[in-house]
């Protein structure tokens, strides 16, 4: 006896117009892994039966599958103007949007899918990811969680549920920025995971935050090394792991972490503020500056692929990788910022190294804070004015710069600014000595 794909090719041999028969040899055959025979009996079977909605669905599959995206939009797109109602057309139309589109029309075809079908879990799942933003973390939730109700199975959403929770961004009652405050809600989501799946590493990362963030240490530990066991090119555990150790333990763990990726910024930047809390000067400028040169490379690197992910129409991709870069370019901003703390005996390197940080990243705060110090040293009292002035714009709860600019201020006259900035001085730090004492100097209006 030959086996089910024999007959059914001897069923199309003596019947070429048996449109059923070529259809249930595609679908063995994509399933077999033949997907180009596949895809040449459902192209032979549209000929015959252009209207044939289960061989246009699964050729549409099978381009997808295959990443010819314009074909496969335009098979979904062609099966849904004849059956608007197509809850999978939509579901697989929504998920190529989603990874080469635009979240417009990913939201669009999802959302009808998961009207159409409520039990398609996959639907809710994607439709919270395409709901980042603060102004839908409930939405976001709810979507998660229906999508676990639907598939109590679905690692990625338990997985995705946890993360949401663990930030928690949100907009609260009065309208201000919130996070956090669903940490026990979320440790259920990873645990989850971690049932469903018990080598899933980036659960045992996040549950090892959550863990440290309530105190429990040894846990924690655990959790970072269950991560890094099971994946140990996983960098981020390195560095929780390493935050939980004294100096000379994260500094080996560091180094650990830096031979699976010698040349990763973030580890040099930890690794270069160990060896200062060490006493190690020397050896943080060495992996200052490594941090410093790698993160060019990097964010180059992550220009490019999003520019080319942006060419490629893949929109939600591209942003992932531009906001990676943002990262990494303030990385690589605060090591510059470390350098030219490290050169204070060397004014005009300090300078240049506070210079380059703030020419990668015009926000960085504190670059802005010692261009100010230096301006003052050099007599350029308005200039140094001006400096901290942005500083304490960008980084409003810095005590030290708002008491250097009230300083500043009262050097040059301007007596009730300088007072303001001693009172915001002692709002955020009420122990402020010199603010107390200099305040209490200060004319009476």
């Amino acid at each position: 006896m030959g086996s089910p794909e024999q007959h059914l090719q001897r069923a199309v041999e003596l019947d070429p117009g048996f449109t059923d028969a070529r259809y249930q040899l595609a679908r063995l055959q994509a399933r077999n892994g033949k997907t180009d025979e596949a895809a040449t009996q459902l192209a032979q079977l549209l000929e015959i039966e252009p209207r044939h909605a289960q061989a246009q669905l699964l050729h549409a599959e099978l381009l997808a599958d295959a990443g010819n995206i314009h074909e496969a939009r335009a098979s979904f797109e062609t099966l849904l103007e004849e059956d608007p109602r197509h809850a999978t057309a939509h579901y697989r139309l929504g998920v190529l949007h989603m990874d080469h589109g635009t979240a417009h029309d990913a939201v669009y075809h999802l959302e009808k899918a998961s009207t159409l079908d409520p039990d398609n879990a996959d639907a809710h799942y994607r439709l919270a990811r395409l709901h980042p933003g603060p102004e839908d973390f409930q939405k976001a939730r709810s979507l998660f969680e229906t999508a676990v109700d639907y598939q109590p199975t679905h690692v990625e959403a338990h997985f995705q549920l946890g993360l949401h929770l663990r930030h928690g961004r949100r907009y609260d009652t009065h309208g201000s920025l919130a996070s956090g405050g669903f940490e026990a809600e979320a440790r259920d989501a990873f645990e989850t995971v971690l049932d469903l799946a018990p080598h899933h590493a980036a659960a045992h990362e996040e549950l090892a935050h959550l863990l440290a963030r309530a105190g429990d240490h040894a846990d924690a530990g655990k959790s970072f090394a269950a991560a890094i066991q099971h994946d140990p090119t996983r960098i981020s555990a390195y560095l929780g792991l390493a935050a939980l150790q004294e100096t000379t333990t994260a500094i080996t763990i560091c180094a650990q972490a830096l031979q699976q990726d010698s040349g990763n910024p973030p580890v040099h930047l930890r690794k270069a503020r160990l060896h200062l809390d060490a006493g190690d000067p020397s050896a943080a400028r060495t992996h200052l500056d490594q941090a410093a040169e790698q993160a060019v490379t990097r964010i180059q690197a992550l220009q490019e692929e999003a520019n080319a992910a942006l060419e490629g129409n893949q929109f939600l991709h591209a942003r992932r990788l531009e906001d990676h870069a943002s990262e990494m370019t303030a990385q690589r901003a605060e090591a510059l910022h470390q350098l030219g703390l490290l050169a204070t005996d060397e004014p005009n390197t300090a300078q240049k190294h506070f210079e380059n940080a703030l020419a990668t990243d015009p926000e960085h705060a504190g670059a802005h804070h010692q261009i100010a110090i230096l301006q003052h040293a050099e007599g350029d009292s308005q200039a140094a004015i001006e400096s901290l002035r942005r500083s304490v714009e960008i980084e409003i709860q810095n005590s030290e710069a708002h008491h250097h600019l009230a300083q500043l201020l009262q050097d040059t006259g301007e007596t009730e600014m300088a007072r303001n900035h001693y009172l915001i001085t002692l709002d955020l730090d009420p122990a402020h000595e010199a603010a107390t004492k200099a305040l209490a100097k200060l004319p009476r209006k």
